[in-house]
């Protein structure tokens, strides 16, 4: 029981500002703890890291608690567990849409900005770019690579991504984000873009944790140095 209410605290302690806190609970130090105590505070742990990430309310942690008390004293489910553990799922996705959509609304006047001080142009996709420099003619297909120097950036400008000084992976044309498959129909070797790509073209609502967040909108200087075929 001591795990329980141990795993309660963790959750409750994850909680949004307006829920209830949590009686503290008296745990043991690592070194009294014996083998199996260790264990399964260990699960209770990872358990309770998962379900923060889900941001439950108060209520949400209470039903939880109820169900692991119900659980651990041998009582009759008061749902179907099968079929509501199931929504699980589908709680996530819609959580992650809600933030990645509130992403883009707080972001969008910030890209405006952007693309107005930059003069970028607006592509049917929306992708926003600007050709600083065209390069040959001859354009990337699919069964190719792109050996390509770029640097990735937040619109805030910071750069969390960037080539070494010499790159020399070629990236699979089938492969890359929608945005520089549609940069490099602009350009040819030796060419340079500057893109606004936005979630839809980039990472999406599910983000590149721990660096890109869902929804966000990002900024690309790409310069493509040489294509070759590659299987």
């Amino acid at each position: 029981m001591k795990y329980l209410l141990l795993l309660s605290l963790l959750i409750v302690s994850c909680k949004k500002d307006n829920a209830p806190k949590a009686k503290k609970v008296d745990v043991k130090k690592s070194a009294e703890m014996s083998i199996n105590e260790k264990i399964f505070y260990a699960q209770g742990y990872s358990y309770g890291d998962r379900i923060k990430k889900i941001a439950p309310t108060a209520q949400d942690t209470t039903a939880f608690i109820a169900g692991a008390q119900d659980s651990f004293a041998g009582k009759e489910a008061q749902v179907n567990i099968q079929a509501w553990s199931a929504k699980l799922a589908d709680l996530i996705e819609e959580q992650r849409k809600e933030k990645a959509a509130k992403m883009i609304a707080e972001s969008a006047s910030k890209v405006q900005e952007i693309v107005s001080a930059q003069g970028l142009e607006k592509s049917e996709s929306g992708l926003y770019y600007k050709v600083l420099v065209p390069g040959k003619k001859r354009r990337i297909q699919d069964g190719q690579g792109a050996l390509l120097a770029f640097k990735a950036m937040h619109i805030n400008g910071d750069v969390f991504e960037k080539t070494p000084a010499k790159p020399t992976y070629f990236y699979p044309y089938s492969g890359m984000l929608k945005a520089w498959r549609e940069a490099l129909s602009h350009i040819g070797p030796g060419g340079k873009i500057m893109i606004v790509a936005p979630s839809d073209l980039a990472y999406g609502d599910a983000g590149a944790p721990p660096k890109v967040l869902g929804g966000e909108t990002i900024i690309f200087e790409l310069e493509l140095l040489k294509i070759k075929n590659i299987k």
